[in-house]
């Protein structure tokens, strides 16, 4: 079982607060600026590491928001009641980003939360329900390196999206979607983004030729 560690959030910033100290934001370029080239490039990889074990914990906020927002819900859906046509819009107002990008994170937040029982006392819920297990979607793997950190959720995104939903429920078929994205989540540290989104493509054409 995966875990997924808030420590290892600190740990980045500890190193982060070390190496700068407690900088103002104004003096920030010049204090970066005066570091050997190696230091540089280990703030880069501390801060790069650091966003995204938080970029995890926003998607998994954004797919909460979606599932409670939902038609079941109502006007008494989460983002409705604060004035929100759909959960995109609520979470595009908070982070500040392009509705593509909070499409983006919904859609990644609810594939997260697929599979993951319901929480007791979200809209729709009983306790009977809340309780009961539910069944490991194909895509498991991907969530689970989300939140474990060893892959971005821009990464996460380009696997899902181009290597696309098996064409059938039969165990088989979903064996192989299962291994594509073992296989492709090991690649992850060695492809760009772009090469891992086509990657997923050649993959889902040999699995798939239809």
């Amino acid at each position: 079982r995966v875990l997924f560690r808030s420590t290892g959030i600190d740990q980045h910033l500890r190193v982060l607060r070390g190496v700068l100290g407690d900088v103002a934001a104004e003096g920030l370029t010049r204090t970066v600026g005066a570091l050997p080239d190696d230091v540089v490039v280990a703030v880069l990889a501390e801060a790069t590491a650091a966003i995204t074990s938080l970029d995890a914990v926003r998607a998994v906020a954004a797919g909460v928001i979606a599932a409670r927002s939902g038609r079941d819900a109502g006007h008494g859906g989460l983002a409705q009641v604060r004035g929100h046509r759909s959960p995109v819009t609520l979470v595009q107002e908070i982070t500040g980003t392009t509705k593509g990008d909070a499409v983006r994170q919904v859609r990644l937040g609810e594939a997260l939360l697929d599979g993951q029982p319901p929480v007791d006392g979200d809209p729709g819920t009983d306790a009977a329900d809340a309780a009961a297990p539910a069944a490991e979607p194909w895509h498991a793997p991907l969530g689970a390196a989300v939140l474990a950190g060893t892959i971005t959720t821009t990464q996460q995104d380009a696997i899902r999206r181009n290597l696309g939903d098996p064409p059938t429920s039969e165990p088989g078929t979903v064996d192989a979607w299962r291994a594509a994205v073992t296989q492709l989540i090991t690649e992850a540290s060695e492809r760009t983004v772009e090469e891992l989104g086509r990657a997923a493509r050649v993959v889902r054409d040999v699995l798939d030729p239809e």
